[in-house]
């Protein structure tokens, strides 16, 4: 198989699981909501990003360094698994007893404690489940990898759904997900000791030292990160009670089912930035202006829209009960465009060997995440979670875009001002629209939005050049022969 075919593969069963990993979320996002009801809702809202506060520490982020380097060497496998799971285990022990240690010191009822050690064990154990997607991805098998994201996802949904309406509630959807991380744990490492090399656990030190070291600002990067989409979350628990994380979890979870899509972008496009980095600025500059180009015009409509449609939005997804979740709807979704959009500039960082730099930015946007939360939400409550995360995830936005700038100039930004304008044409189409139904609504926003852009040559033979490269031979591998 060429290797423009086999990444034309892999990127196809990626796409396809990272689409069903969204639909199954959003599907079990609703049945939650509106069983839960606003305030379990909250205490499940809480639990989640509670847990996934200290998931970092378990992950370490691993991912990036193990992928490349058993892409380098295959025959590796066995020692980065065997040495990995020891490492995984003392640290997925260290961060459940943290869980476990802190849900207690904070004074909640017992079923959301009990949830909390429920949702812990299923971080601990997707923690473990990472190790067999890093040997997929090194060998380029994405189908494993898209085979073992759609079951747990479907598995946490049918389960989650299950027990919702068998009326067991909050501690039988938080059991639905540890079922589900055990269930995908153990067929993940027995897809990988099948199919790709067995291993046993070993106790290599210097090569602990060495893989943790390298890792760290990557580890930092995705703490801060993770961090900061939490801790608002968790704040705004401890300062206003579950009944306002109900209502901003309904909104965050719903936009964080839309996290792929910035992934599927830039997935293919970072091992290009990367291998261009040290043989052509030229063509390094084009793969950047493509992502950051593609990230924009696909991002900035979905703002918009949404910020039109929220309230019928929020009416068909969760009920009249989370009616208040609109304006955190509203202001969050820009948020989601800073982070989209901004994936470009940090992966361009990364393909730079700037991870410092994006981890950095990160830090910095973590502490203003906190630093806002602290004063706004004690003021305007959920609103003041929501405006805290926008205005962090826009500096980090301007940070990451000038530090970009450094390594190449992104020069030609025609682009923004016609999609600006032709998003303002979509929202007042939508607006003067007489029917009020949802999907007639949105239809009708993509359709004039892209009629704009193409009669404003928003989006030109160039970029359609680029995206055939991209999904087919040069742009992927320009100099890789086939097999």
């Amino acid at each position: 198989m060429s290797v423009a075919r086999r990444v034309a593969k892999n990127t196809f069963f990626l796409v396809s699981g990272q689409v069903l990993w969204t639909v199954f979320s959003i599907i079990l996002l609703l049945f939650s909501a509106r069983i839960l009801g606003v305030e379990d809702f909250g205490n499940y809202g809480f639990a989640f990003a509670f847990v996934l506060l200290f998931s970092i520490i378990a992950d370490f982020g691993f991912e990036r360094a193990v992928v490349r380097d058993l892409a380098r060497n295959r025959k590796a496998v066995a020692k980065y698994l065997g040495n990995l799971f020891v490492i995984k285990i003392i640290f997925c022990a260290f961060v459940f007893f943290l869980i476990a240690l802190s849900i207690n010191l904070l004074g909640y009822s017992e079923s959301v404690v009990s949830a909390t050690y429920l949702l812990g064990a299923y971080v601990v154990l997707n923690s473990l489940a990472a190790l067999p997607r890093f040997v997929f991805k090194a060998f380029e098998e994405m189908h494993y990898d898209a085979f073992l994201t759609i079951f747990s996802k479907g598995t946490v949904m049918v389960f989650g759904i299950a027990a919702l309406l068998s009326g067991f509630g909050l501690i039988g959807l938080a059991f639905a997900f540890f079922l589900s991380g055990l269930l995908t744990a153990i067929l993940g490492f027995f897809i990988v000791v099948k199919k790709f090399s067995a291993f046993k656990p070993e106790f290599d030190f210097s090569f602990w030292k060495s893989l943790l070291f390298q890792n760290i600002p990557f580890a930092l990067n995705s703490f801060f990160s993770s961090f900061s989409g939490r801790i608002s979350t968790v704040l705004l628990s401890l300062l206003q009670g579950s009944f306002a994380v109900g209502i901003y979890s309904a909104a965050y979870k719903f936009l964080e089912g839309l996290q792929a899509l910035p992934t599927l972008i830039v997935m293919p496009v970072y091992p290009v930035m990367s291998r261009y980095f040290l043989s052509s600025k030229a063509e390094l500059q084009k793969a950047y202006y493509f992502a950051f180009k593609l990230l924009f015009i696909l991002t900035l409509p979905l703002s918009f829209g949404v910020s039109v449609l929220a309230l019928p939005l929020v009416q068909l997804l969760f009920g009249p009960s989370f009616s208040q979740s609109m304006l955190v709807l509203q202001i969050l979704v820009w948020s989601i465009f800073f982070t989209f959009v901004n994936s470009a500039s940090s992966n361009l960082l990364f393909a730079a060997d700037r991870q410092k730099t994006v981890a950095l930015f990160s830090g910095i946007g973590a502490f203003l995440t906190v630093a806002l939360s602290l004063y706004l939400i004690p003021k305007i409550s959920f609103t003041g979670a929501a405006t805290a995360v926008l205005l962090s995830s826009m500096l980090v936005f301007l940070l990451s875009f000038i530090a970009a700038q450094k390594v190449v100039k992104l020069l030609k930004l025609a682009f923004i001002p016609k999609a600006i304008l032709s998003c303002l044409v979509m929202s007042f189409a939508i607006i003067a629209f007489p029917f009020q139904e949802f999907f007639t609504l949105a239809a009708l926003g993509i359709l004039v939005y892209f009629a704009c852009m193409f009669l404003l040559k928003g989006i030109d033979a160039e970029d359609l050049r680029l995206l055939k490269k991209v999904l087919g031979k040069k742009f992927v591998s320009p100099e890789a022969p086939n097999e």
